[in-house]
């Protein structure tokens, strides 16, 4: 019997039950006020001062009492603070804040909304089907004309953009905590800096911004993704898309052989545990890194740090 389990009554047992049935209701929620842009108003550059519904949408709106609860959910879970009660008037709590956009543009909005985007969400009431048919298409492909999730965003560009806004507003505040922890002599005699699985190109950008002596960066990701990353001005990066690798098996990753820990862990103390191995991994060479840039076969020797995140 689970902890806890013989203190809840019949009567809170079900209610537990339904606020499971119910809890797609706080990610949709979270979702809608997203895209109402909701949390930049209320931040309104720092401000941050309790809004209410009427205050978040236009003038003369028929009905704000649905907006309202919707942040009502919301303040129950955390993401704003509530205040007062006619009008009731919400801020951002330190949850709410990480979806506005920082210095950079990026935030965790754009990872909610990546998550919930219609191809994604048709495909979870599926879910079963992948447990009786193991070997099948994946439950993405069954419900999206038998495309695969990565070749569907190979194809849609808006869903590969909100993909990579995504992915560099998840990486950013991690890369923070690597440069913190890691960052001061992490990288010495390291020339050329892969990333792999790089997406827009975010997380080179910053370590070679930081790290003068890096003067080569080399972004290793599907080629869909390397193609629509933007260009960084004054940064030597180059796109290398993953069906070039001349590797172990296809995967650069494989070539490379040596764990790379030192001052990791420091890194993930001062980012409160929220990095872990699973996170994030550091490796460095202790042989040749043989990869293709087109038709010419290049050769990255131990100078070559290699990041691979696991988000």
């Amino acid at each position: 019997m689970a902890a806890g389990e013989a203190d809840l009554s019949p009567a809170e047992a079900r209610l537990a039950m339904m606020e499971l049935a119910n809890m797609i209701s706080v990610p949709m929620a979270l979702t809608a006020v997203i895209r109402l842009g909701v949390p930049s108003k209320v931040w309104a550059s720092g401000v941050n001062a309790p809004l209410s519904a009427a205050d978040l949408l236009p003038a003369g709106h028929p009905d704000p009492s649905v907006l309202e609860r919707l942040l009502r959910l919301l303040a129950s879970r955390g993401v704003f603070s509530e205040h007062g009660v006619s009008p009731r008037r919400f801020a951002l709590t330190a949850v709410g804040q990480t979806l506005v956009p920082g210095p950079s543009g990026a935030s965790y909005a754009d990872y909610v909304l990546q998550h919930h985007q219609d191809a994604l969400v048709r495909a979870w009431p599926r879910l079963h089907e992948a447990v009786l048919d193991p070997a099948g298409p994946e439950t993405f492909a069954r419900v999206n004309d038998g495309v695969p999730a990565y070749a569907y965003y190979g194809q849609d560009t808006e869903a590969n953009q909100v993909m990579l806004r995504a992915m560099t507003g998840v990486s950013e505040p991690f890369m923070e905590a690597l440069l913190h922890g890691y960052g001061d002599g992490g990288f010495n005699g390291v020339s050329t800096l892969v990333d792999v699985g790089g997406s827009s190109g975010a997380c080179l950008q910053m370590i070679m911004r930081r790290i003068r002596t890096i003067r080569e960066g080399v972004n290793f990701d599907l080629p869909d993704v390397v193609a629509a990353a933007p260009p960084i001005a004054g940064q030597p990066l180059i796109p290398l898309p993953m069906d070039s690798a001349a590797a172990s098996g296809g995967d650069l990753g494989c070539c490379v052989s040596i764990q790379r820990f030192n001052n990791y862990f420091s890194c993930c103390r001062r980012y409160n545990g929220s990095l872990t191995k699973q996170h994030l991994c550091l490796f460095e060479t202790e042989k040749k890194i043989r990869i293709f840039r087109g038709n010419k076969l290049t050769t990255l020797f131990a100078t070559t740090l290699v990041l691979i995140f696991k988000l």
